[in-house]
């Protein structure tokens, strides 16, 4: 099995599920950490830039990380591009009483 690099923004962590499916897939994953606060179009070309130079790798975005990244990754052959989907989501009342909805923690596809 080929270990997966996980972009994911350097605030975020990887949900328990999340780490199962790595594992089960891939054998094991390195983070590959974005800025918090997001990336320029140029930084978004180093960055992929980057992992080209790692040959063929299975790469798996965990952030909300810009599409153009995701885009460019894939185009090339030489790269297999994953991405974590859930759309289950959590509905919670803040103590002010408005209600958001995070994404659930469990319900997690990898593809």
């Amino acid at each position: 099995m080929t270990k997966a690099i996980v972009i994911i923004n350097e605030v975020h962590s990887l949900k328990e599920e999340q780490k199962k499916l790595l594992q089960e897939y891939f054998g094991g994953y390195c983070r590959y950490n974005i800025l918090k606060t997001g990336l320029t179009l140029n930084q978004m070309e180093d960055v992929a830039k980057d992992l080209f130079k790692l040959g063929n790798v299975q790469i798996v975005f965990a952030s909300p990380i810009a599409p153009l990244l995701l885009m460019v990754l894939d185009y090339s052959a030489r790269n297999n591009v994953h991405v974590f989907h859930n759309d289950k989501r959590d509905k919670k009342e803040l103590p002010n009483g408005k209600v958001i909805y995070t994404i659930a923690e469990k319900g997690w596809q990898l593809y």
